[in-house]
């Protein structure tokens, strides 16, 4: 290959639905094996639920969020982030959780 045909960044589609009640699928593509984390994080910037961390292969990748946080409560109406970092990049997207 030429000149690098595939991205090397993590880069992160989004989420569908968006907005959504009671899950939405987060999809993510990784351009390089690497140590990913993935979470979803309040409008103050707070770690709420942990979804994914580890080794990844390069490619394309998802994860689900049920509208739950790290201790298994339900979490209110309102604005999330969900943030992909790995392959030395961040990339976040806002999420609309409705009940």
């Amino acid at each position: 290959a030429v000149g690098g045909d595939l991205p090397t960044k993590t880069t992160l589609f989004g989420n569908a639905p968006n907005p959504f009640n009671p899950m939405t699928e987060i999809k993510f593509r990784v351009g390089v094996d690497s140590q990913v984390t993935l979470g979803v994080y309040d409008v103050k910037g707070r770690l709420v639920r942990h979804l994914d961390q580890g080794t990844l292969a390069a490619g394309d990748h998802s994860a689900f969020w049920n509208g739950l946080d790290n201790s298994g409560r339900t979490l209110p109406s309102g604005t999330y982030f969900c943030r992909v970092e790995g392959a030395g990049s961040s990339k976040s997207v806002k999420m609309m959780l409705v009940r």
